[in-house]
């Protein structure tokens, strides 16, 4: 295999790293997520997935400003909310993106309530209402959250019976990342599955996955801490939720942005003081997500045995309604089945 090098366009001088360390900090714990997307040092990062998942050309991107990301509390009994990645456009649309990898059953109605803090926090004695602009929270969610077979969903304030656009203040995207594991390697150009950029342009690159074989030019490309390369939506959806180092070399191979942000997940990793509240919030999410899935086993358990418990019970009634229909006593039915007075007239009485 031959092996090729790409260097950068800058002078990105990068510390050394370990690479026999097969430790990564995974993108899509939000500890990793805020370091990649969250801070002015990587604000070319954020305005790179902003641009794969909301178009390029649509939003002003020069300038994001990251704001603060805690939302105030409007009274003192109100609930602190800590938003992930909260920024502002140059036009003023602000940005919400949250990623969450415990299944969170709320979570369309806790992204209703981030747009509508984000929304109304806008507006000052002196604003009119005409001067509210939009505002767009994106969630990342590693479970499954709606029954529909695709991988972006975009809601929007729409006519039921016309699908006429009320107002484009209110944009919610979520993307189901498990559902990409069921996504074909090759799609058409119209299939629905296929995440797309808000403006309706194509935000993934046809080629899933690829991946170098022997045959191939093995390209090592140096990260550029201010490389404007395109990344593709399905790029960075892999990227982010990639689970090993090996996964996030080889997106990283792809373009020198994504190298970048390799690049520094394992610098944040060679921190021991970093590493060690990575790996505490890491256990923290895990816990969290093995606790709901063994209360959904449980719960489904309860349900089976409850229904287990149902049919033994309409089977005594039956039973109970056969031996009466042929003569029998309550007492004797009681003596039979070794039941109470009350439970074999509760059974006749349901019967009838």
């Amino acid at each position: 295999m031959r092996r090729k090098k790409v260097l950068p366009d800058d002078k990105f001088s990068r510390p050394r790293v370990d690479e026999d360390d097969a430790f990564i900090m995974r993108p899509k714990i939000d500890m990793a997520f805020k370091l990649l997307f969250g801070t002015e040092q990587h604000k070319h990062l954020l305005v790179s997935l902003l641009k794969a998942i909301l178009g390029n050309g649509v939003l002003n991107f020069d300038n994001l400003e990251l704001l603060d990301k805690d939302l105030l509390r409007q009274h003192a009994t109100d609930k602190l909310s800590v938003l992930d990645v909260r920024a502002r456009t140059a036009g003023r649309e602000e940005i919400n993106i949250e990623i969450q990898v415990a299944p969170f059953a709320s979570m369309p109605r806790r992204s209703l309530y981030y747009w509508s803090r984000l929304y109304t926090d806008q507006l000052s004695g002196s604003m009119e209402y005409r001067e509210l602009k939009p505002c767009i929270v994106i969630n990342l969610v590693d479970f499954i959250c709606f029954p529909m077979n695709q991988v972006h969903s975009l809601f929007r304030l729409r006519d039921d019976a016309t699908g006429h656009l009320m107002d484009n203040v209110l944009q919610i995207h979520f993307f189901e990342l498990p559902k990409i594991d069921d996504l074909p390697t090759s799609m058409s150009l119209h299939d629905g599955n296929r995440p797309r950029a808000a403006n309706g342009m194509e935000g993934i690159d046809l080629a899933l996955r690829s991946e170098l074989t022997d045959d191939e030019d093995e390209t090592i490309i140096e990260p550029s801490s201010t490389s404007d390369a395109d990344v593709s939506l399905w790029d960075w959806l892999n990227f982010i939720r990639a689970e090993t180092r090996e996964e996030l070399e080889l997106m990283a191979r792809k373009n020198r942005t994504l190298a970048y942000a390799f690049h520094e997940l394992k610098v944040a990793g060679m921190d021991e003081q970093t590493r060690r509240v990575y790996e505490a919030r890491e256990k923290q999410l895990l816990d969290e997500r093995s606790r709901i899935s063994e209360a959904l086993d449980q719960g489904r358990e309860k349900g089976r045995e409850e229904g287990r418990e149902e049919g033994r019970r309409q089977e005594r009634i039956e039973l109970i309604r056969r031996l009466s229909a042929g003569g029998a006593s309550i007492e004797q039915i009681i003596s039979l089945l070794s039941l109470s007075w009350e439970e074999v007239e509760k059974a006749l009485t349901a019967s009838q």
